[in-house]
């Protein structure tokens, strides 16, 4: 069997990363996929080498492409559809996904099998979601697959062979660190002022129309 090409992407933003755990979509055969969406930014980025393989991966499934990105099946005239898209066009009702996606090429990424995850030392893996998460920088190891169905048409997507993480970032999904949270402490005892009985906040039986219903 032929070794299937593989390439590397730039370095994007992970975005939707269900790669410790699979996420929630499977495959026909009920298989559960682990997926990630990248934010590739475009100022940046040099897309020429996926967009080749991509393009390489349809003409060989298919032959030739015609100049509307439309192949002959089976008699039939079908169009192409590519994993690339315009973060500039995209979730345009979720004005903060929107911020994150504007002036960045987003691509899919999904495989059944659990992608290996290393630092940027190329070989410590990170294992847990502290580690890699939705709003990190990262490039991943990737190949291309063609695809066919009754219901979506023809295209080509990509797989994700293993993950190398760049940097950190804020969280897309997560709260403030708890490091923001709260303030050093210091001598409880001697922090402490008042008593208990400074603070009446014990309920009324008599006053039963003034109490909050929480």
């Amino acid at each position: 069997m032929a070794k299937k090409a593989t390439i590397e992407t730039p370095v994007g933003r992970a975005s939707w990363a269900h790669v410790i755990e699979p996420g929630g979509n499977t495959t026909k055969k009920g298989k559960p996929k682990y997926e990630l969406t990248l934010l590739i930014p475009k100022a940046d980025s040099n897309m020429k080498p996926l967009r080749t393989m991509v393009r390489k991966t349809a003409e060989k499934e298919w032959g030739e492409i015609s100049e509307k990105n439309r192949v002959e099946i089976k008699g039939k005239t079908k169009k192409i559809k590519w994993p690339f898209k315009d973060g500039d066009k995209l979730y345009e009702d979720d004005p903060e996904v929107h911020a994150n996606a504007k002036g960045c090429w987003v691509l899919d990424f999904q495989s059944v099998q659990k992608p290996g995850i290393v630092a940027i030392d190329g070989s410590t893996r990170l294992t847990t979601v502290e580690e890699f998460y939705s709003g990190c920088w990262c490039c991943i190891n990737t190949h291309c697959f063609a695809w066919e169905n009754d219901k979506a048409g023809v295209g080509v997507s990509f797989g994700m062979n293993g993950i190398q993480k760049i940097k950190d970032d804020k969280s897309f999904f997560g709260g403030p660190p708890v490091e923001d949270m709260f303030d050093k402490k210091g001598d409880l005892d001697a922090e402490s002022s008042g008593t208990d009985d400074d603070l009446d906040m014990e309920n009324d039986d008599d006053d039963d129309d003034d109490e909050l219903d929480i």
